[in-house]
């Protein structure tokens, strides 16, 4: 359980520690999470896998879902180098409601599948922005999008690459 502050803009984001996922384009890949928010319209959500950042909300590198202040659209980005390509409003979050998101990358299909709730919701073939120069780890966090305290609960969250 994640409990920001009452200030808006306050955030807790983590990483864990160490690089150990990397994408390989004749690898597979997964990526599995369950969690929560207390406030889905005013938070900040990032979920996935990134480099090591500080400022996860403006990551430069990564595979990751991403929820913006204001709306409650989850959406799916594959970033390299500051380059993103998007998969936008793929699936909605809820107050206090649990949400699974998912990818997992087919090297046969060369392609994302990209799940909400375990039912998938898009693909994405385009692999010019996948960050296959940079190690990732798991990273995610949420930001107050107004002065309220916001939670974050995770139930699990799970990567595997093909060796």
């Amino acid at each position: 359980l994640i409990t920001n502050a009452a200030g808006d803009n306050d955030l807790d984001f983590f990483n864990l520690k160490g690089e150990a996922f990397k994408f390989v384009s004749t690898k597979r890949m997964f990526f599995k999470a369950k969690f929560k928010v207390s406030d889905a319209t005013q938070s900040d959500v990032v979920m996935g896998l990134t480099i090591t950042d500080t400022t996860p909300l403006d990551t430069t590198d990564g595979i990751f879902f991403q929820k913006d202040d204001g709306d409650t659209n989850i959406d799916f980005h594959i970033e390299k180098d500051n380059s993103a390509t998007s998969n936008t409003a793929i699936g909605t979050l809820a107050d206090d409601t649990f949400i699974t998101v998912a990818f997992a990358y087919d090297p046969n299909t060369s392609s994302f599948s990209i799940f909400m709730d375990d039912v998938k919701v898009g693909e994405q073939s385009t692999l010019t922005n996948v960050p296959d120069d940079e190690e990732l780890t798991i990273a995610f966090g949420i930001q107050n999008g107004e002065a309220a305290a916001k939670t974050m609960t995770i139930d699990f969250i799970i990567c595997a690459v093909e060796r």
